[in-house]
C-alpha cells in the first residue's frame, strides 16, 4: 500500500433528472477545469441544459480499519 496523504480533494460533472435528483457523470477528474470541459460537452447533445449540469468538489478520505 502507498503512503498518501488524504484526504483527496476531485471533482465530478453531475446532471439533475426529475426521478433521481443529482447523480454524478462520467469519471472524476484532478481538476475543476477538466470537469467544466466535461459539463460543458454534454450541455445540449444529451437534452441538458445549463441548470440541469453542475461542477462538484468530492473529498476522498481514507477509513482505516475497515472489514
Amino acid at each position: 500500500m502507498t503512503d498518501c496523504d488524504y484526504p483527496h480533494t476531485a471533482y465530478g460533472a453531475e446532471a439533475y433528472t426529475d426521478k433521481t435528483g443529482w447523480v454524478l457523470l462520467d469519471s472524476i477528474h484532478r481538476t475543476c477545469v477538466d470537469a467544466t470541459k466535461t459539463k460543458q460537452s454534454l450541455t445540449g447533445p444529451f437534452g441538458f441544459g445549463a441548470d440541469d449540469l453542475r461542477v462538484v468538489a468530492l473529498t476522498i478520505t481514507r477509513k482505516e480499519d475497515t472489514k
